[in-house]
């Protein structure tokens, strides 16, 4: 990295979050945190570093309601996965790992597939603190492997559509759900989730459709169930709009849906951010950690 990259990114970091930062190094001065903020200079607005092509949450929202398109989404959890690596979730399994980085590079153009901007738009500002932490790990550790992997001739979605309420510090969040409802707004829906998913909402944001079926499965470890719920999926109506909320076995189960013709959504953590945003759960390191743990 040149001087004048290296300081156009010292100037990004003072003109969006040095008081922020400022505030918590005299908290708790890490060596370590400071390390992890200077492995993230080359990303800040760097021209040299390529950006993927991703549509914003607002498009995002819109060509998913406009169109008939089916949705898979990758995260930290997929990309690990992709890796041979465990998490939560999921414990490795090298089906699904050769799945998930063969349906990455899928050029079927009724499926969209949905990486977060976040790991390549670099705006600390934007987002709470928690999700911070996490970059100035994650994105050190893991940017380079993510841009090798990237089609930067491909337009993808934005993945982040699915938990707007744990990631940003200020949205217009009531204009944001009420947009997102429009997706299965008066349509029959089918939802697989996991079987303690729903266990402690209160506030369903499906409640707009015309009608709700649910098929459960797992918590964890969903994939080795994944041709059980594959049956059970196919014994309803191509007419239905496929809701699903399983961890990364949501975007085997979207992809192959698809496939067969029928309309299929990765959704992740919707019906838990959409809950937490009706009780105002205070958005702080805990409970951050405790809603992205496996139900």
């Amino acid at each position: 990295m040149g001087l004048k990259t290296f300081i156009n990114n010292i100037r990004y970091l003072a003109r969006y979050n040095i008081k922020e930062m400022n505030r918590r190094f005299d908290e708790k001065l890490d060596y370590k945190h400071i390390l992890k903020i200077a492995n993230l200079l080359p990303y800040l607005d760097n021209k040299d570093i390529k950006k993927a092509n991703i549509l914003n949450v607002e498009d995002t929202i819109d060509l998913l309601i406009k169109s008939d398109k089916s949705m898979v989404r990758y995260g930290d959890g997929e990309f690990a996965l992709m890796d041979g690596k465990d998490i939560p979730f999921q414990t490795h399994h090298g089906i699904l790992s050769e799945r998930l980085n063969r349906i990455f590079k899928s050029s079927d153009e009724n499926i969209l597939i949905g990486i977060s901007s976040i790991y390549f738009r670099i705006e600390l500002y934007k987002y709470l603190d928690t999700i911070n932490d996490f970059l100035f790990t994650y994105i050190a550790e893991e940017h380079k492997r993510l841009l090798n992997i990237i089609d930067y001739d491909r337009e993808y979605i934005s993945a982040e559509i699915t938990q707007i309420y744990q990631l940003y510090k200020e949205y217009d969040f009531e204009r944001y759900f009420n947009k997102i409802k429009q997706i299965w707004e008066n349509k029959e829906i089918v939802i697989v989730c996991g079987e303690t998913v729903f266990n402690n909402i209160d506030y369903n944001i499906f409640d707009n459709s015309k009608s709700i079926e649910y098929i459960y499965a797992p918590s964890k470890n969903a994939f080795d169930k994944y041709e059980e719920i594959l049956e059970k999926s196919m014994k309803h109506s191509k007419d239905k709009l496929f809701i699903i909320i399983l961890g990364p076995t949501a975007n085997i189960l979207a992809y192959d849906l698809a496939v067969k013709g029928y309309r299929a959504l990765d959704f992740g953590h919707i019906a838990k951010d959409y809950d937490a945003y009706i009780k105002k759960i205070e958005r702080n390191t805990k409970n951050i950690y405790k809603f992205f743990e496996p139900d």
